[in-house]
């Protein structure tokens, strides 16, 4: 038994150098090419997938190349799909256009081509490229929001007396401008609004003034061009009062941005909502405390005055719901916030950033005409792209333009300017190709404009293979089906290699067992009967679903493959090289030993199941890495060495088991952090060398070895007696200046002591111990004789 296990490792290793992949891997993707049994559906499955239509090809013609060659397809009839996805057409391509007529819908061109016909093929993305320039003039709708609170009248002056400011700025902007105007408070019920009857007559009445009664949200003016008009509405507006801070601003948001026919938004032009405001937001399930507790279901409900006037039925909207719509309706909306409640507002921006914008308003709104301007060329200079599309398909958007002197990898482009083109480079990839659909139209449209590039895709997956009898085998298919690269594709309602089975009514006799004494149920009761054949219950299989179906692994092979085990009546019975109840348990330990290694897990783990279980401190695949370890390094530093030395790297870089190590000298720098990064130093032609080298175990156990070498040029024989007689020098002095300072310190030493010396004699001069010897006397006078007496 000892040597049969030998010999199948050894025949393992052989079968897997022999065709250069991984067994396992190659029966992986065997599997899941297999179940396509037509060339269209092979060629649209994963990209290793291709259809052999050589004629007389008795086993599956779907699988990986080199699985096919072995079958015995030959290369010539081998079927890889088209070679490219091509553009088939652009149907229209008019160049841009400026705006002069602001009512026609198709006025302004500002991208370019605007339709193309395409041809996608599953294993060939296309690249194309298309074209974006801001139209001038281009029409501006400006809704102007007030919340007419108490707090925001001074605000209300100030907007009557800027009229002619906001004329002139707005015809900077744009020539086809207009403004609409609408004001905002709460729902006028409890906890918000006191509801007794002098309240609701004046809701001012405790702060000793007079206001206009409760209301939730007005429309007061249509967009119009008239400033005149639009100041005439704002200086007419009252405000009001509630109990709270808290605001219906969100009613009133959502009802402008549903009520588009009613304000008369145009469809081609920039849509920009100003909130001007000095409180905070209700959100949904705030108007349960109201009673309103019903979903607003995206209908406008402004009546004929332009009064939300069903604010106490419905809730007030989410901000999810504020946001779909901005996008859907290409709005944007501007909150000019006071100082008090500005950072509320940034918050709030930062959750629905690409649809919103924030400023400071000052006291009074003396500054809300330079927050318009600066919302409108946020509008204007922020551009992005999107493409609309369904699962089957991946279009990616990137942009040519350059942001803060960085070219930018991403669909948008900030900062652009009136007048300049900018360039956006698109990429369509088939994912899948959708059953019974040849055709799918895929839109791409810029955030904030109606234009948009209509792209027309058909999908490429029509097998045509060169077969010079294709068309004389028709009656192969028993005139029930079309004869497509060696096989039959059979017509709906047949089945059967020639296409020779009606499954237009069910034969149940043929999926039932039958011997001399006992006919059994339709396919056991274990699955249905279709077209003569038994479709089996997951848990059973046979021809009549009579045996009970074995273990599967996790890519879904019964035993894990016929190479692993053998299903017999719902138990695995697994060959000797393997064990577990679906034989997915390898027992050889290969697997855990590293390439080029002879210990099992570095000898800091066990082998379970073909995978290192390793002990504490220590990880990796071969549990070969820990804080203190080096990895493989040691493993493969002779096949670097011999790479970098000789040239030659054929005997240091293999090993007796037949594994292989393919060493790979780069130019370009390896990153030291790395876990597999290893360093070596070496001498080469006299100079010294570090190296350092990277290494990948690939999964079919070949380790690939990235080499980075730096060396030291060698110095010339002059330069380097030079350097000698320079160092000779250089000690000498260096010698003679260490001499000199010696002998200046010991100098300095006497000097100190001969001062100490000096300092003690002068002491001792002076100690009053010291009795002197000489003594004096003096005579007395007669003067000193008389005073005495």
């Amino acid at each position: 038994m000892e040597y049969i296990f030998i010999f199948l490792i050894v025949f393992s290793g052989c079968f897997k150098n022999l065709y250069g992949q991984n067994v396992l891997e190659e029966r992986a993707q065997e599997t899941t090419c297999e179940i396509y049994n037509t060339c269209s559906s092979c060629i649209q499955a994963e990209t290793y997938c291709v259809w052999c239509f050589q004629e007389n090809f008795n086993d599956n013609r779907c699988g990986p190349i080199p699985l096919l060659k072995r079958r015995g397809c030959s290369e010539d009839f081998i079927y890889l799909g088209d070679d490219n996805s091509t553009i088939e057409k652009v149907e229209y391509d008019k160049d841009f256009k400026d705006v002069t007529n602001p009512d026609s819908t198709e006025e302004s061109v500002q991208m370019k081509p605007q339709k193309l016909r395409v041809k996608l093929q599953r294993r060939n993305p296309l690249s194309f490229q298309f074209k974006y320039r801001i139209a001038k003039n281009y029409p501006l709708d400006l809704y102007y929001l007030m919340d007419l609170t108490l707090t925001m009248r001074p605000d209300i002056e100030t907007m009557a007396k800027l009229g002619r400011e906001l004329t002139e700025l707005l015809q900077n902007l744009t020539k086809h401008f207009r403004v609409a105007f609408g004001y905002y408070s709460d729902k006028v019920a409890m906890p918000y609004s006191k509801m007794t009857q002098e309240f609701l007559e004046n809701p001012c009445i405790n702060e000793g003034t007079q206001c206009m009664k409760g209301f939730d949200f007005v429309h007061s003016l249509n967009f119009t061009s008239n400033i005149d008009e639009f100041i005439q509405k704002v200086n007419a507006s009252k405000t009001t009062a509630n109990l709270d801070n808290l605001e219906g601003g969100f009613d009133a948001l959502y009802q402008i941005i549903l009520c588009e026919n009613a304000i008369q938004w145009r469809n081609n032009s920039r849509k920009i909502i100003v909130i001007a405001t000095d409180g905070t937001l209700h959100f949904a399930g705030d108007g349960v405390l109201a009673g309103a507790v019903k979903r607003n279901s995206d209908k406008c409900l402004l009546d004929k005055d332009g009064i939300y006037s069903e604010s106490l039925i419905y809730d007030y909207p989410s901000l999810g719901e504020i946001y779909h719509n901005l996008q859907r309706r290409k709005m944007n909306v501007l909150f000019a916030a006071k100082e008090d409640i500005f950072k509320y507002y940034e918050d709030l921006q930062k959750i629905i950033s690409s649809v919103s914008y924030v400023g400071k308003l000052a006291e009074e709104s003396s500054n809300v005409l330079n927050l318009v301007k600066e919302g409108y060329f946020k509008v204007v200079q922020n551009v992005k792209f999107s493409a609309n599309h369904s699962d089957n398909l991946k279009v990616t958007i990137k942009s040519n333009c350059i942001q803060n002197k960085v070219l930018n990898s991403e669909s948008m482009c900030n900062n652009v300017e009136e007048g300049k083109e900018y360039v956006f480079d698109v990429i369509m990839e088939v994912l899948k190709v959708p059953e019974n659909m040849e055709r799918e139209t895929v839109t791409i449209e810029e955030q904030n404009i109606a234009e948009k590039l209509i792209i027309e895709v058909e999908y490429s997956d029509k097998c045509k293979c060169n077969m010079k009898n294709q068309n004389s085998q028709i009656n192969l298919c028993s005139n029930h089906g079309s004869y497509v690269c060696g096989v039959c594709e059979c017509e709906d309602g047949w089945e059967g290699e020639n296409c020779d089975l009606n499954c237009e009514y069910q034969r149940f006799e043929e999926c039932r067992e039958r011997n001399e004494s006992y006919t059994s149920s339709t396919c056991y009761g274990r699955g249905d009967c279709y077209c003569g054949r038994c479709i089996c219950d997951e848990a059973y299989t046979g021809k009549y679903c009579q045996e009970k179906q074995c273990p599967k692994n996790k890519r879904g092979e019964v035993c894990s493959g016929t190479l692993h085990g053998v299903c017999k009546d719902g138990t695995c019975f697994c060959s000797d090289l393997y064990s577990g109840e679906d034989c997915s348990c390898p027992l050889s330990k290969k697997h855990c030993i590293a390439p080029g290694s002879d210990l099992v897990c570095s000898g800091q783990g066990y082998c379970r199941c073909g995978k290192c279980v390793c002990s504490p401190k220590y990880s990796g695949d071969y549990c070969e890495q820990c804080p203190t370890c080096s990895g493989l390094c040691g493993t493969y530093e002779d096949c670097v060495l011999a790479t970098l030395t000789n040239g030659s790297s054929a005997e240091k870089c293999s090993t007796e088991d037949g594994t292989t190590f393919i060493p790979n000298v780069i130019d370009e720098p390896i990153n030291a952090e790395d876990i597999t990064t290893c360093y070596v130093l070496y001498n080469k032609e006299e100079r010294s060398c570090g190296a350092r080298y990277k290494y990948n175990i690939r999964k079919d156990f070949v380790v690939e070895l990235d080499i980075y070498s730096e060396c030291s040029e060698p110095l010339k024989a002059g330069i380097l007696i030079g350097i000698i007689i320079a160092v000779i020098l250089g000690g000498g002095i260096m010698l003679i200046l260490i001499w000199k300072a010696k002998l200046m310190n010991d100098e300095r030493r006497e000097y100190a002591r001969f001062q100490e010396n000096v300092k003690r004699s002068r002491q001792l001069e002076e100690n009053p111990l010291y009795n002197s010897p000489i003594r004096t006397y003096e005579m007395p006078t007669e003067l000193q004789h008389y005073r005495n007496n």
